[in-house]
């Protein structure tokens, strides 16, 4: 997910909805097996997040609320009401009628029981404490705000990340919310800056064994970029972590077991790890060069698919590994937009989001 770039010259807010557009549901032809078919995914605005609770049901987040949907594997996609007022981000479905999601600018977590007919707020925290924010748009705290990525480990335990370092979790189905202070709280923070930890993607490969992965930055003006990037690992199902720091900063996280999981981010990095998160030996990336940022990653048993932007973020990069993200190859993916979003609820069918609304389907 393109979290820091978004951060940094507060790109989120810049995107709409297309203007004049209707929403509702597109048509669209068949799709041929082994191609990637872009979609009309009734939306301008840059796609945050995709969720497949089951092959032919998925979900997708964007700027002003938008939440769209497909029933139909993808072929055709409906515009959903999540009642937000701001960009929704991170969402999960823990089954094809139950999601919760996470907003862009306030913490607030939505919940819908009814695939996403109608949305509840389940969540909304205490603005006027000091490490959130001060309620404001343009107020100093404005844009460390935002809860990016979900996951739910089973059907009743979910948890939400983004900046501050906090972590939510929910053992309830989302009914109720604890919220952690952030998993990076023992890293040093420069004395007199305002740093933040950005917690940016989070996979929970057991009902035990999470892992999640961030940078740190100065989400305050004037900005700056990250200094590095930061893992965590919790082996109580996210109630506690364990945290260090690396050089590379990092957008994305998945796991094939419980001890396996890739991480990826900026220049290209894929990192790797097999003994629980101890060691994250690099990857080598097919595209060389450091000028492709990676934003999502995803696994369905052994294939793994990676999406990002190329130099600048023009393009859309697609990678794929067959072997659980030893050796990675680049794919050709017919899109002019940097891609941010990756779902694969099988190894041969894989949902693909970006900017200015790209939305597309592989087979």
């Amino acid at each position: 997910m393109r979290i820091l770039l978004v951060l940094i010259i507060g790109a989120a807010g810049a995107l709409g909805t297309r203007p004049g557009a209707a929403r509702g549901t597109a048509k669209a032809a068949a799709v041929t097996p082994g191609h990637w078919v872009a979609r009309d995914s009734q939306t301008a605005s840059d796609i945050h997040a995709v969720t497949c609770p089951s092959a032919a049901v998925c979900y997708a987040t964007a700027y002003q609320g938008t939440i769209v949907s497909t029933t139909d594997g993808g072929r055709t996609w409906t515009s959903l009401l999540s009642g937000a007022t701001s960009g929704v981000w991170g969402i999960t479905c823990p089954s094809v009628t139950t999601c919760v999601a996470g907003s862009e600018r306030d913490f607030h977590i939505l919940r819908s029981t009814d695939s996403g007919r109608t949305w509840d707020l389940a969540y909304q925290p205490d603005l006027a404490t000091p490490d959130q924010s001060d309620g404001s748009e343009t107020g100093p705290n404005f844009y460390h705000l935002g809860l990016y990525v979900a996951t739910c480990p089973t059907a009743r335990t979910c948890l939400l990340v983004g900046t501050v370092g906090h972590i939510y979790r929910t053992t309830d189905g989302g009914t109720s919310w604890t919220v952690r202070a952030g998993a990076y709280s023992d890293v040093p923070q420069a004395t007199g800056t305002s740093r933040q930890s950005v917690l940016s993607d989070v996979s929970c490969p057991t009902t035990g064994v999470c892992y999640t992965v961030g940078f740190l930055c100065n989400c305050y003006p004037p900005y700056d970029v990250a200094t590095g990037g930061e893992i965590a690992v919790s082996t109580d199902g996210g109630a506690s972590w364990r945290s260090r720091t690396i050089a590379n900063i990092l957008q994305g996280v998945t796991c094939i077991a419980a001890r396996a999981c890739i991480a990826i981010g900026l220049n290209g990095t894929i990192l790797r790890t097999t003994d629980g998160g101890r060691t994250w030996p690099a990857v080598p990336n097919p595209l060389t060069g450091g000028k492709t940022n990676l934003y999502a990653i995803a696994c369905a048993g052994s294939v793994c698919r990676a999406v990002g932007g190329g130099a600048n973020d023009r393009g859309g990069v697609l990678l794929r590994s067959a072997d659980g993200g030893r050796t990675w190859r680049a794919e050709s993916v017919p899109t002019t937009a940097s891609l941010d979003a990756i779902a694969c609820p099988r190894a041969n069918l894989c949902y693909l989001g970006g900017a200015a609304g790209a939305l597309l389907v592989g087979f």
